[in-house]
């Protein structure tokens, strides 16, 4: 049986959302591009 924990990290700009996100793919783990970032492009 998989185990599957999801979570969303929020914050304003500068929090260290992406910093985190990159850390935790670094480590193996799979994450999702930040919504935020194709709007303000």
């Amino acid at each position: 049986m998989q185990n599957s924990k999801f979570f969303i990290f929020t914050g304003g700009p500068g929090a260290g959302k992406t910093t985190t996100l990159a850390l935790l793919q670094s480590e193996g783990m799979n994450v999702c591009d930040e919504s935020g970032r194709k709007i303000i492009r």
